[in-house]
């Protein structure tokens, strides 16, 4: 199995700014959480509030994404999962 080619780095954030999708979670009692936004939605002013597009990180297949690209979360994604701190990946080894 080869490994697949991609720049691999460690990417340090600070904190999260005023306005953005992160600071508002950020404000949730819970430092780690997920929540399923069909049924969020249902919530008397969540739904507007989840589409409604702000800067938002999504770190997945390019990274880093500055400017922060405006998302609206409700229209984007069923579920959403909040981790307070995140560390750098391990690679796996390989499998013959």
């Amino acid at each position: 199995m080869r490994e697949p080619t991609s720049t691999k780095a460690v990417f340090s954030v600070g904190p999260a700014a005023p306005g953005s999708t992160e600071y508002t979670l950020d404000q949730v009692r819970h430092r780690d959480f997920y929540v399923g936004l069909r049924a969020a939605r249902r919530t008397p002013g969540v739904g507007a509030w989840l589409d409604t597009a702000r800067p938002t990180y999504v770190i997945s297949g390019r990274y880093p994404n500055n400017p922060t690209p405006p998302l609206a979360l409700g229209r984007a994604f069923d579920i959403v999962v909040h981790l307070h701190t995140v560390r750098a990946s391990v690679p796996l080894p390989p499998t013959e």
